[in-house]
């Protein structure tokens, strides 16, 4: 066996060295999962794939730059970079490299969810919020709406899908009616979010997900790119 598998218990080897084809790591916190996905880089490319041919998605900026530090501390194969990026840096490159299939600016930059807030800020009054309560206030509303629309997008769910599911609750009470008006009026808030977004050709982190996905699944074509780019992808925390 590598030097490489040595002090890992006998799961992590079997994952290390992997024949090909897709895992599932499942094991609770603490229990040496990025460290097996960083060994399993490592043998990869001491397999013969080049280095470039990896790519490894994380959660976070800091969990990306502590897994390519600890691969450019132990790599001896020369390689031009290490695709170590969380998703949205990812999705980031995807659009950008594949701007024309995208429709999107090459150069673009997501805007921040403060950059969304103070733009419904700025276009409140095209807003209807007659069903929700502002107490004189109306950012913690508004932020409140980005981030639900922002862990929405994250699960594929748009406006048109909460709209639908907002027409279907129950109605019978007065407490049920208010609250489907709300779930409604919200839909078509997140709708108007979305389209003062398009009038400025941004783009959300939320929708650097969904245009990479809708990339990735509708255009054969840049799936195949993708594909022979990337040999392996190995996913922590998915």
């Amino acid at each position: 066996m590598p030097a490489l598998l040595d002090g890992l218990n006998a799961s992590q080897r079997a994952v290390v060295a992997h024949p090909g084809g897709p895992l599932l790591v499942v094991a609770g916190p603490g229990t040496g999962k990025t460290r097996t996905l960083t060994e399993r880089f490592t043998w990869l490319v001491e397999q013969g794939t080049p280095a470039e041919c990896i790519l490894a998605l994380t959660f976070s900026d800091p969990a990306a730059a502590a897994m390519r530090a600890r691969l450019e501390d132990v790599l001896d194969a020369p390689y031009e970079e290490l695709n170590v990026l969380t998703f949205h840096s990812f999705c980031v490159k995807l659009l950008q490299d594949e701007a024309l299939e995208a429709g999107v600016d090459p150069f673009f930059s997501p805007v921040t969810p403060a950059d969304r807030l103070a733009l419904l800020l700025d276009r409140i009054d095209e807003l209807s919020l007659r069903h929700h309560e502002i107490r004189g206030n109306p950012a913690p509303l508004l932020g409140s709406f980005v981030s639900r629309i922002d862990r929405l997008k994250e699960e594929m769910v748009s406006a048109d899908d909460v709209l639908a599911w907002a027409q279907r609750l129950p109605a019978d009470s007065d407490a049920e009616r208010a609250s489907a008006c709300r779930e409604r009026e919200f839909a078509g808030l997140y709708r108007d979010h979305d389209r003062l977004l398009d009038e400025r050709g941004a783009l959300d982190y939320g929708d650097l997900v969904v245009r990479a996905f809708r990339l990735l699944h509708e255009c054969p074509h840049v799936r195949e790119r993708a594909g022979r780019r990337f040999r392996h992808v190995l996913v922590d925390e998915y």
